[in-house]
């Protein structure tokens, strides 16, 4: 299996997942990418491998997906907030649709659904009204991104 903590992977994200991340397989495994978009060929470096699904990091972006974008903030990817910064906005009410779509058939096992509408934000950035902090050593700012590991 190539799939081994460490290891570099070119993988082909499909779809993102409830959490934000892409979606890739390999070797029968799903792997989560975290800033993925879909359409995305990247190089990541495998950071967890379980029985069914593994997790890991982008080092390139080797071809963008359409819907990808540059973040419009200069914190993306380090900060721990926005996870779809580098999304156009169409896309990111594709997805969760189709997040939403795929949790109700899953659970409540239902085959057929009614079309299913978002309804997005008039203004598509800062229209958040809570934060999360930290504090530490005198200082406050925003939380960074968990690099999961574990």
């Amino acid at each position: 299996m190539s799939a081994q903590v460490g290891a570099e992977l070119e993988l082909a994200i499909e779809r993102l997942a409830a959490g934000g991340d892409g979606v890739a397989h390999v070797d029968g495994l799903t792997v989560f990418v975290p800033l993925a978009a879909p359409g995305d060929r990247v190089r990541a470096r495998v950071t967890r491998v379980e029985r069914r699904f593994a997790r890991a990091e982008i080092e390139a972006v080797l071809v963008p997906g359409p819907a990808r974008r540059e973040p419009p903030c200069a914190y993306y990817g380090r900060c721990g907030g926005c996870t779809w910064l580098h999304l156009d906005e169409a896309e990111q009410s594709r997805a969760r649709v189709a997040i939403v779509r795929e949790a109700l058939q899953r659970i409540a096992h239902a085959e057929q659904l009614p079309e299913i509408e978002h309804v997005a934000s008039p203004s598509a950035l800062a229209y958040r009204s809570r934060a999360r902090v930290a504090h530490a050593r005198g200082r406050v700012g925003f939380r960074a991104r968990a690099v999961r590991t574990s």
